[in-house]
């Protein structure tokens, strides 16, 4: 591993650089540099990279890796007692909608003072120990890339008025949590129904609105890249894994237009809602990785983030369930 504190290291303190030396590096230190002479050649680099590993890199051990997913709680067979009928209220999905919002296309540009990077290189050019020696003159070729909204969230709690249905807004909308509200229906002017479907008992289809006006999104993404880098110490491989160090808000709004929900009937003990939830993907478009003339990396790209809102209709229903009890 590479310090952060290396003379020619254009990164800072908060970025890691590990050095994974495809060919024989791990042990030139034994012999002058550029040569093969490391206990391994081209031929048998695959063979002996095991060996080169444990001899000169002197690799740490590291306790098992720890398996951080889980399946949640299985249920024991053979504990429950009998199976017997029981009266239970139950939330029946009426209806289920998803509709992409406006998209929110942002400009980004992250150094190593604003933002946590690890940055991975291999060397291409032969048995070469050299490290990557970058300035304003080395070439950035990204080939490949991806990235992913870590947090997101409308940047303000949406009030009732941002909630539209058939023109008419809610007496009150209760936040769940930053991404999910509930509103029911009962909140809103019956005129929400249609009359003809309301006398003949049967549910109303009606428009959706969320964010009229538009919301801007708070957000925080982490990114990969990989390419290549060319500079005067030589050719390399990279791979950059960029986190941003907090959430910034969009420059631009979102809002979400739903064309029809089903609307359920309001009748007694029950309580018709409905549920609305974000959610977001994005994409970056045209990344780009340079040093600038005082030394600094700097990436830059557009980022189009993809807002989507999921619209659900629920009414509370009386049902008979069969169950058993757990001892």
């Amino acid at each position: 591993m590479m310090s952060c504190n290396n003379s020619n290291n254009i990164f800072s303190n908060n970025t890691k650089i590990l050095k994974r030396d495809g060919s024989c590096g791990c042990g030139c230190d034994r012999e002058p540099e550029n040569t093969c002479g490391c206990g391994c050649s081209h031929e048998t680099q695959a063979e002996n990279n095991e060996i080169r590993l444990n001899d000169f890199c002197n690799v740490p051990e590291c306790p098992p890796v720890k398996n951080f997913c889980c399946e949640g709680i299985t249920p024991d067979r053979n504990s429950g007692g009998k199976s017997k009928d029981i009266f239970a209220y139950v939330n029946q999905i009426v209806d289920s909608k998803s509709v992409q919002g406006t998209q929110l296309n942002e400009m980004i540009r992250l150094t190593p003072q604003n933002c946590d990077l690890i940055a991975e290189f291999t060397d291409c050019n032969g048995c070469s120990c050299a490290q990557p020696v970058l300035d304003s003159d080395s070439c950035f070729k990204v080939l490949a890339y991806e990235s992913k909204i870590d947090v997101a969230f409308p940047t303000a709690t949406l009030p009732n008025t941002a909630f539209v249905i058939n023109k008419y807004i809610p007496s009150a909308v209760i936040s769940d949590s930053r991404n999910m509200y509930e509103l029911p229906l009962a909140n809103f002017n019956n005129a929400i129904y249609n009359d003809i479907c309301t006398l003949e008992g049967r549910n109303s289809s009606a428009p959706l609105i969320v964010a009229p006006m538009g919301t801007t999104i708070t957000y925080q993404a982490s990114f990969v890249l990989c390419g290549t880098v060319t500079s005067n110490s030589g050719v390399f491989k990279f791979k950059f894994i960029i986190d941003m160090d907090e959430p910034i808000t969009s420059c631009h709004c979102t809002s979400f237009m739903l064309p029809e929900i089903c609307l359920p009937r309001i009748n007694c003990f029950e309580d018709p809602r409905l549920l609305v939830g974000f959610c977001y993907d994005s994409q970056l478009v045209a990344p780009n990785i340079d040093i600038s003339n005082d030394g600094q990396l700097v990436f830059t790209s557009a980022l189009m983030i993809s807002p989507t809102m999921k619209a659900e209709t629920v009414v509370n229903k009386k049902v008979i369930l069969n169950v058993r009890e757990i001892c």
